[in-house]
């Protein structure tokens, strides 16, 4: 062998120790990359999971706050429904009562007690309007409406037990 072969074979097996150094390396370090990234990977699936988690439970509670509103919305009108067909059987059986006309002229003895001499009093004893009065700049109205929904909301809390 030749002192130039001698050196090839020297400098071909350094770079070839060098290469599988290099090698060894590498391949601990794409182990370490590779381990690292799983360890990563699970970390962010676990924080996506307590995220979404947190983000459905939130959006729950939102729409059960809707539903709520929308149930409590609900019962509101369904009241407001039955206040007002109260009101309307109240109304309707005053009127239909005898002694309607009896209540009007004592309204209407009322207003002009309350108004004074001179005041102008109409009595609407077959319609809704009751009792109107007026004398100067003053004025009066009874109408069985108003006298009926005056008379159900001094009730108060005696109407509310028709909600439970």
């Amino acid at each position: 062998m030749t002192s130039l072969e001698t050196v090839r074979n020297h400098h071909l097996a350094a770079a070839r120790a060098r290469a599988d150094a290099l090698l060894r390396d590498a391949r601990v370090q794409a182990q370490q990359i590779l381990s690292k990234s799983s360890d990563g990977a699970a970390a962010l699936i676990e924080n996506a999971e307590k995220e979404g988690a947190e983000a459905a439970a939130l959006d729950t509670s939102r729409e059960w706050t809707a539903a709520r509103r929308r149930a409590r919305g609900i019962i509101l009108a369904a009241q407001e429904g039955v206040y007002g067909d109260l009101q309307a059987a109240a109304a309707a059986a005053v009127h239909a009562d005898p002694s309607y006309p009896v209540l009007l002229a004592r309204l209407a003895d009322e207003a002009r007690r309350r108004l004074g001499p001179g005041a102008d009093v109409d009595v609407d004893a077959s319609g809704d309007l009751g009792v109107c009065a007026t004398r100067k700049d003053r004025h009066i109205a009874w109408a069985l409406d108003s006298i009926v929904r005056d008379s159900i909301e001094r009730l108060g809390p005696e109407i509310e037990e028709l909600w439970r």
